[in-house]
């Protein structure tokens, strides 16, 4: 069986500060995404410099571009349409991923589940100083099926 392919979407807008991170939080997994795509909502900041960098790196980095600011839902969106990955998984550009085996678990988790249409894990919300403000953890990965 082939391995079924992830997309990570993330949408973007005047975010250059945070991108280095979350794109380097995804493409250090032990399962790199198939495509990351990034929606720019018509950045003015230098946002793009440094998604062309990245796509210039990293062959699974694609950009979509907005001619003009489509605002959050419309950005957010965008990617959704460009993918016909399996499984795709949205992060934030203030997000990023600290388990490096992350999406090794979530997509072997959703093959060993095919019923699930969901998969959740642990976060904690981090001031830029380290400090970690509130978290939800749990001892281990989960799933709950459709009926619970």
């Amino acid at each position: 069986m082939a391995q079924s392919r992830l997309a990570v979407l993330i949408p973007n807008y005047n975010d250059a500060h945070f991108l280095p991170r979350v794109l380097n939080s995804v493409l250090s997994q032990s399962k790199i995404p198939d495509e990351v795509w990034v929606s720019d909502d018509a950045s003015t900041d230098n946002s793009l410099e440094v998604l062309e960098e990245f796509s210039r790196r990293y062959p699974q980095v694609k950009v979509l571009r907005n001619a003009e600011n489509a605002g959050i839902p419309e950005n957010s969106f965008k990617p959704f349409y460009a993918t016909n990955c399996d499984y795709v998984y949205t992060l934030g550009t203030d997000e990023y991923l600290v388990n490096p085996e992350t999406f090794e678990r979530a997509v072997a988790l959703l093959d060993r589940h095919p019923q699930a249409g969901l998969v959740c894990w642990d976060y904690a919300a981090v001031l830029p100083d380290g400090e970690v403000i509130s978290s939800q953890l749990q001892p281990h990965p989960g799933y709950l099926s459709p009926e619970q």
